[in-house]
């Protein structure tokens, strides 16, 4: 026991004496997950819009009055197609939108008054989102006008929706960028970092002398794995507390030692799969390309950016082999929802076998190149 506390120990000292991995853990930890909680939106904000507005009356107008910040930036009006296929070429407009000259006297009448809206396509995200913002505004406006005076029944009867936004109830984007970042990051930092303890041992020479001391490989492996795994979690702990509690106003709905505790399980088959890593490099440059390499697969098939269902079923059934959807479930589950350990054991139980197996497979082949 001595004898790894020493070795721990060393491990603690050697990481805070690497100033490049400390910068880089440090900055991933607080700049990267602060920059993409504030950095980052999933909303469509100030899209380029040009009006041809051949109706010129009272409904065109409340229209126009619509298409405002944040949502849109009406940089003009347009007198022909030809100015309007002009602007979407040259990317001073996205959308272009076309009112009839018949627009506000059919607006009550059938069928219904159209228009007709041109996009660029470019960003098919946020040309998806700009529509869906426009149906909206067009719908309220349809509503707002109404009937005429003295024709009831013309217009179909309306069905009112009232929703009721749960958990993310002011639908605030950073925090969930900001979580998803977080976790991502520390999925990369705790493949990194015991790939980068036990190559430098390589890059030194210092791997011979450890494996002719008395110690046994199941020895050193675990005193690059622990105190590694620790710093991770400290260092989530620490961007938590200052980074999404502090800066994003994210505080956990649920319990804070229980997404540790999920982290902690997590760390353990990532940075397993940090010292298969090392045995296949020679110094950490190669290290952090295979980490890059080995972390987009892990992230893609996790469901932090593209939700499961979302995905072909192909895809689907590799996703429950990622350790990280799991450990995704989790945060989100504790972060906004509060939910305990009764609804999430699953979770954390398909999370332990699986990393178990990350685990195992990564210390037979560490022991077999260095054993």
């Amino acid at each position: 026991m001595r004898r790894l506390i020493a070795l721990m120990a060393k491990e603690f000292v050697q990481f805070w004496r690497d100033p490049a991995l400390l910068a880089i853990v440090v900055y991933a930890f607080t700049f990267d997950v602060l920059l993409a909680g504030k950095g980052i939106t999933l909303e469509v904000r100030n899209f380029p819009v040009v009006v041809w507005d051949l109706d010129r009356r009272q409904a065109s107008a409340k229209l126009l009055e619509r298409i405002r910040p944040p949502e849109f930036r009406l940089t003009g009006t347009v007198e022909d197609r030809a100015q309007i296929d002009r602007k979407l070429n040259d990317g001073t407009a996205l959308m272009a939108i076309i009112i009839p000259r018949d627009f506000s006297r059919r607006i009550h009448n059938r069928p219904p008054a159209t228009l007709q809206v041109l996009v660029d396509g470019t960003n098919s995200t946020s040309s998806t989102i700009a529509l869906a913002y426009l149906s909206r505004i067009v719908a309220e406006l349809a509503q707002e006008i109404g009937d005429p005076p003295g024709a009831r029944g013309r217009r179909a009867p309306q069905i009112g929706i009232e929703p009721r936004i749960w958990f993310n109830p002011n639908l605030e984007n950073a925090w969930f960028i900001g979580l998803s970042e977080l976790i991502s990051i520390g999925t990369m930092i705790a493949i990194l970092l015991p790939a980068a303890a036990l190559v430098r041992e390589k890059q030194y020479g210092t791997i011979e002398q450890l494996l002719v001391s008395p110690l046994r490989p199941w020895e050193i492996m675990t005193c690059k794995l622990v105190p590694m795994a620790c710093l991770v979690v400290a260092f989530t702990y620490m961007s938590c507390r200052l980074i999404l509690e502090a800066f994003l106003g994210l505080r956990p709905a649920g319990s804070m030692f229980l997404f540790l505790a999920a982290s902690a399980i997590y760390v353990f088959p990532m940075s397993g799969m940090g010292l298969l890593i090392a045995t296949m490099v020679r110094n950490l440059a190669q290290t952090i390309l295979v980490v890059l390499v080995v972390s987009l697969p892990i992230l893609f098939l996790s469901g932090t950016w593209t939700p499961p269902e979302a995905m072909p079923h192909w895809l689907q059934w590799p996703m429950k082999l990622s350790p990280m959807s799991y450990y995704l479930n989790i945060g989100y589950a504790v972060y906004f929802k509060g939910t305990g350990l009764r609804y999430l054991y699953p979770d954390f139980l398909a999370m332990a076998g699986l990393g178990s197996l990350v685990f195992s497979i990564s210390i037979w082949q560490t022991r077999r190149q260095f054993g």
